[in-house]
């Protein structure tokens, strides 16, 4: 199975500065270059907006998702806002108070979407993941936006850290 992951594409709303980058003729670049691959599944892992949480941005990433001829999954990240794109995605049934995680299976193979949005994982999706864990008992592969450890670049662990990340390494 071939999965193409894209990450943190920051997009404005139509007519937002973007400090001078055309993004989303970027982000359609992207999509072009990932469907010559021929994947069998995108996965979108957050930062789909380039401040907050747009419905106009969740609306024409859903525009252009739905016309590649490929399933597609995605998850917030911390420019998102996980109940708006619940709802503009169609993902409701995977919205746990104002998180969305889920579980789906490719090939048989357990998919975790884990949601990262405020930059930790509550206590309440703690508990499933490791209830998931438990439960799963084979490899399985997981998507989140925030790395579960340091990443080694230091703007970026400094300013965007998983803060509960030694608590979501113990349940891995």
């Amino acid at each position: 199975m071939r999965i193409i992951q894209i990450t943190d594409p920051h997009l404005g709303e139509v007519g937002e500065d973007t400090f001078g980058v055309d993004v989303r003729a970027n982000f359609q670049l992207v999509l072009e270059a990932a469907m010559q691959l021929n994947p069998d599944h995108l996965v979108i892992t957050g930062d789909l907006c380039f401040r907050h949480g747009s419905a106009e941005v969740y609306a024409w990433v859903k525009y252009l998702l739905d016309s590649l001829s490929v399933p597609y999954d995605l998850i917030s990240g911390n420019h998102d806002d996980s109940v708006q794109m619940a709802t503009s995605f169609g993902l409701l049934e995977y919205l746990h108070d104002k998180e969305l995680y889920f579980l789906k299976y490719f090939n048989d193979i357990p998919v975790l979407f884990l949601d990262t949005a405020v930059g930790q994982v509550s206590l309440q999706q703690k508990d499933w993941l490791s209830r998931q864990m438990q439960t799963i008992q084979q490899n399985c592969i997981i998507f989140m936006h925030h790395p579960p450890l340091l990443a080694g670049v230091p703007y970026m662990d400094m300013n965007y850290p998983l803060l509960d990340c030694e608590a979501i390494q113990n349940i891995f």
